[in-house]
């Protein structure tokens, strides 16, 4: 892996356009998961299994923004979560 700070504005842009992809097709709200030290986030609706995950945030994915504003949304309430291996 070449840097976390690339890995996380990658993994964010792709983690927010795939929100963005759910929102315009299902109904209902998302929510934005993270693996705990797994480099990893999960898109998911109320009834989806996120088995592993924890919530990045209590507020549910806004439905009514941008792909651009989704992105900064998404990097904001990411950029506390300890999604770095521990070891």
């Amino acid at each position: 892996m070449a840097s976390y700070a690339l890995w996380y504005v990658e993994a964010t842009a792709t983690i927010a356009r795939e929100a963005f992809r759910k929102l315009c097709v299902t109904q209902g709200q998302h929510w934005l998961y993270y693996k705990p030290n797994g480099l990893e986030f999960k898109v998911c609706a109320e009834d989806e299994p996120h088995e592993g995950f924890e919530l990045v945030t209590g507020e549910p994915i806004p439905s009514h923004f941008t792909v651009d504003q989704l992105i900064a949304w998404t990097r904001r309430m990411c950029g506390s979560v300890p999604v770095l291996p521990a070891d």
